[in-house]
């Protein structure tokens, strides 16, 4: 064992092995055996055998997080990210402190461009004395996060940006009394909850009126009502191609968006809503779809941008309303984020 390590170090990883599997002939069940040749495998760049040891080895010793360390490191070479993923997760619940399993979690999920959940390891590396155990991996962590935190406020802000720079889409035009009297049919059956006859309304209704938008979101909630939320979803979807100027199916969307944790597809969907108000003050939409977009912003970790929403909503709707209560509570969430305070 000992000639193995110093072979190691001194990089003749051919002779290392070599002696680690003498070991191994030896006594089959040593488990720190297959785990020094794992690492002589590694190192060497074999990894199909440096994964093979590493396995051996935690079988011997699974409670050795040293190991799964080392297969993670290897998953990581491979791109085999998600076993990576599983091995990092495993010492978390071996050690809940140890920081170098947090410094590859927050790496690897930074690489799929996930900021939220690559925050909360970075967060917990550096809690967990990171900076001082490895303080060049810490800063690159920190630059690297720094670096697509910024890319990804750049690219959702420039999204917002062309949005409000097309030209509105046409207003709604008046439903025929064909259809009211179709979609008043749908929606008593709907409360009364006869879905599958609402829903056999709405699909009259759809066939003659393919382009209502409203027929679509009433169908979409008899949908819901039976549970069939993946068509209820797709109907949504379809509304808002159908007419994009209706800001309501921009914010049953939207809505639809935020509650899957789509906090990007939320923002853009409310965003299209508000943009297709042509007088907010008389849109029974624009309340929710402001409110609405600034949680998602706020979810997106953009709260600077979410309180410039909820202020204009506190100036343009009355404190009475259900939006500027829940604005406030925002207001307040954001405030005590950022200085240990409430309003």
């Amino acid at each position: 064992m000992i000639f193995g390590n110093i072979m190691t170090r001194n990089g003749q990883y051919d002779r290392a092995v070599d002696a680690f599997t003498h070991v191994i002939h030896a006594n089959d069940a040593d488990g720190e055996a297959y785990k020094c040749r794992g690492v002589a495998y590694a190192l060497w760049q074999r990894y199909p055998e440096a994964i093979a040891d590493f396995t051996a080895a935690a079988k011997q010793n699974p409670l050795d997080q040293t190991i799964l360390l080392n297969r993670g490191s290897v998953y990581v070479a491979l791109k085999q990210h998600d076993k990576a993923i599983e091995d990092y997760m495993t010492v978390t619940q071996l050690d809940p402190q140890d920081p170098e399993a947090y410094y590859w979690l927050a790496t690897l999920y930074l690489k799929r461009g996930d900021i939220p959940v690559t925050q909360e390891y970075a967060n917990l590396f550096w809690r967990y004395g990171g900076v001082k155990r490895f303080p060049e991996q810490a800063q690159s962590l920190q630059e690297a996060l720094y670096r697509a935190q910024a890319a990804r406020e750049n690219r959702i802000m420039t999204k917002i940006e062309e949005i409000e720079a097309q030209p509105k889409p046409a207003a709604m035009p008046a439903m025929a009394s064909d259809l009211l009297r179709r979609l008043g049919e749908g929606r008593y059956e709907t409360e009364r909850g006869d879905y599958k006859k609402a829903i056999k309304l709405y699909d009259e209704a759809v066939k003659k009126y393919p382009y209502s938008s409203v027929a679509l979101i009433l169908r979409s909630e008899a949908y819901s009502g039976m549970g069939d939320e993946e068509r209820a979803h797709a109907d949504l979807k379809a509304a808002v191609r159908a007419e994009p100027g209706n800001p309501e199916a921009h914010l049953r969307y939207g809505l639809v968006r935020e509650q899957g944790g789509d906090a990007q597809g939320a923002i853009i969907a409310y965003t299209h809503g508000l943009h297709a108000i042509h007088t907010r003050e008389n849109d029974p939409s624009y309340a929710a779809l402001l409110v609405g977009r600034a949680r998602a912003l706020i979810q997106f970790d953009l709260p600077d941008r979410a309180e410039k929403d909820l202020k204009l909503l506190l100036r343009t709707v009355g404190a009475g309303e259900p939006e500027a209560k829940e604005a406030l509570e925002l207001l307040n969430d954001i405030e005590a984020s950022h200085y240990g305070g409430r309003r």
